[in-house]
């Protein structure tokens, strides 16, 4: 049953985040890849659709978690940029998610990579490599 759970809550997640990437809006106000970075992370975490919508890149606003029912939370994160070059950088993230899907609760430490894109000046998030 733990392996079914864990693996449930990695497509979970990885459709979550994928989905996210997928939605964008101009009215973005995060001024570094990781102030963008951490924004996501915490509008994931709130399971704030909208900020999600707004730090992607693209133009399809769909809605990340589609009506599925997890809490993720997140501890020790670290933020590290590399290859940042005038309109790109890569943000790794790691650290620790306990996920909860009613009375099943799932622990793990991860990394992820989130490649950055700045459009019209701000820092939006393009794709997210797990």
């Amino acid at each position: 049953m733990k392996r079914v759970f864990t693996a449930l809550m990695l497509v979970m997640l990885v459709t979550v985040m994928l989905a996210a990437c997928g939605g964008g809006d101009d009215d973005k106000e995060k001024t570094s890849p990781v102030d963008t970075a951490k924004a996501i992370m915490s509008a994931f975490e709130a399971q704030d659709a909208d900020q999600m919508i707004t730090l992607s890149c693209s133009d399809t606003g769909q809605d990340p978690f589609g009506g599925l029912n997890f809490q993720f939370t997140f501890s020790n994160l670290g933020y590290d940029t590399q290859n940042e070059q005038d309109n790109s950088a890569d943000v790794h993230i790691s650290g620790h998610v306990t996920a909860q899907a009613g009375d099943l609760t799932q622990e793990s430490d991860f990394a992820w990579v989130l490649k950055m894109q700045k459009r019209d000046g701000e820092w939006c998030v393009l794709d997210i490599q797990m």
